[in-house]
């Protein structure tokens, strides 16, 4: 695609699930004719945008024209690029859920999306609000209908702190130390979950959590920084605990707070339209849907409770689209719908089989099945209010950092027939048998997920935030196996062994987190 001086065009990728690099090149203006006035999301020359390809010559009757890969995960400048006669600035800005780039010749429009004016403007901050608060102590103790005390939480110096200024807004939270007690009579854990403290004149908080947000960019959810930082713990579980936990859920009302079953998705599609295949459209074996504004949307089946739709606005005709960030529930299928009548009606163009993981997904379809004069599905989403989901802001982070989380996990069962009736937990345990159950000092290490310069939504970062963890919980259920007691813990006996060695571990306890 050529984009003239004084022109912008829409981009989009042919194959979104590969790498998006755009390649930009530019010519100078004695190739393009006379040149019209710039403005801020456009080329003082002309831009011609692309995929990346293997080799790039320019002809040989025109100079060299610069030509650079553009990441658009950016949001921010990008080096300026030079031409004969002058200097292009490109910065990358967001627009909700799109992405922009922009070309200028504007020094000073460029320098506003940089740090460099920031920097230069350091000593002009102005905090508005600083807010700090300390509790030296709380206590939380949670009761039975007996009543029966089951849990009791202590926190000690808890702190928070806020500010906001002209250029950022920064939250500080901090737990010095935090336990948990099984207040049971006759447990044989009586604490449930402590902070193992390093050996240290002034230990380091058990939790703290830092937030950084850039207050100039309204487009996006811009964080500076963001880190969460938890020292190492021991858990320690019995079965007794286990059997009251399940006895108290088991009488709480929680219906209120129960999601409803026939609710819809609760957010919109990102959908990519592509172009029919020319082999397909000879053969007539595509439906080719024409050129104009539509809206797509996709519900649960049966309850076809419908998502808040997407407004797609196709300047040619399509055959076939990518649809991304799709909702799953378990043992339920997909309905895709499509609407050419401003969102009023929807028929059906495809139906998705089922998934048996819980997580967001992308699917291709061909709209062969869908036909115009099927019965129209009026609208049944959320109110118009909320529907446009996709106009939400995006989240876009320099840094996100989770260190790394060490837990020591025990579980111990005492075998007592006469408490096993009424109570499954109990009567499974004592059916695998108690030494088989026991657990002694189990450790888990999960590692940190650190993301640098990311630009997703809430569910994409939910997403990854998950896997990673599943990843990780996985990869240590082996220790939790081989700490058992009938094999004689030899996960303890040779972590015991090798402590020595694995002295560049990353303790939790050396993590390192800015303060806001």
């Amino acid at each position: 695609d050529i984009l003239a001086s004084g022109s912008a065009a829409a981009y989009t990728w042919d194959q979104p699930a590969s790498a998006r690099v755009l390649v930009v090149q530019l010519r100078p203006n004695s190739q393009q004719g006379p040149r019209s006035a710039p403005s801020e999301a456009l080329s003082p020359a002309a831009a011609q945008l692309s995929a990346p390809s293997p080799s790039r010559k320019p002809r040989p009757e025109a100079p060299p024209a610069p030509v650079r890969d553009v990441p658009l995960d950016v949001i921010g400048p990008l080096d300026p690029m030079a031409l004969p006669d002058v200097a292009v600035f490109a910065f990358v800005r967001a627009e909700g859920a799109v992405r922009v780039l922009c070309l200028t010749e504007d020094r000073d429009k460029w320098l506003r999306h940089s740090g460099a004016e920031e920097d230069a403007k350091a000593e002009d901050e102005i905090v508005s609000i600083a807010v700090s608060m300390l509790l030296c102590g709380v206590g939380i103790s949670i009761v039975d209908a007996a009543p029966k005390e089951l849990i009791y939480v202590a926190i000690n110096d808890m702190s928070v702190t806020f500010s906001q200024s002209n250029f950022t807004q920064s939250l500080g939270f901090k737990l010095g130390n935090f336990q948990i007690d099984n207040q049971l009579e006759d447990s044989n854990l009586p604490v449930l979950l402590s902070y193992v403290q390093p050996l240290r004149d002034h230990p380091p908080p058990f939790f703290e959590l830092s937030i950084v947000r850039a207050v100039n960019h309204p487009d996006v959810n811009y964080f500076v920084y963001f880190a969460v930082l938890v020292q190492e713990m021991h858990v320690r579980i019995d079965d007794d605990f286990l059997g009251e936990v399940l006895n108290l859920y088991r009488s709480l009302d929680l219906a209120p707070f129960a999601a409803r079953v026939d609710a819809g998705p609760t957010a919109a599609p990102t959908v990519t339209l592509e172009r029919p295949d020319a082999r397909g459209r000879r053969q007539n074996k595509q439906r080719v849907l024409p050129a104009g504004v539509y809206h797509f949307a996709y519900a649960f089946w049966p309850q076809q409770k419908m998502s808040p739709p997407v407004k797609v606005r196709a300047p040619q005709a399509f055959s076939s689209a990518t649809w991304s960030e799709l909702q799953v529930r378990p043992n339920v299928r997909r309905v895709l719908l499509v609407s050419s009548d401003g969102g009023a009606s929807f028929r059906r163009c495809a139906v998705i089989r089922q998934r048996r993981r819980s997580r967001l997904d992308r699917v291709r379809v061909d709209f062969d099945a869908y036909n115009p004069d099927d019965v129209a599905l009026p609208y049944n989403g959320p109110a118009p209010s909320s529907a446009d989901s996709k106009q939400q802001k995006k989240m876009y982070f320099d840094v996100f950092m989770l260190n790394p989380i060490k837990i020591g996990l025990s579980f111990n069962t005492t075998p007592d027939t006469r408490k096993a009736s009424g109570n499954p937990l109990r009567t499974l345990l004592n059916s695998i048998g108690t030494t088989i159950a026991n657990i002694d000092s189990a450790p888990i290490s999960l590692n940190s997920l650190f993301i640098e310069k990311a630009f997703v939504d809430s569910a994409q970062l939910i997403s990854r935030i998950r896997t990673h963890y599943t990843r990780q919980l996985i990869q240590e259920l082996y220790k939790i196996l081989g700490s058992a007691d009938f094999l004689g813990n030899p996960v303890g006996l040779f972590t015991n062994i090798g402590t020595g060695v694995k002295d560049f571990f990353f303790e939790p306890a050396q993590g390192l987190i800015q303060s806001p």
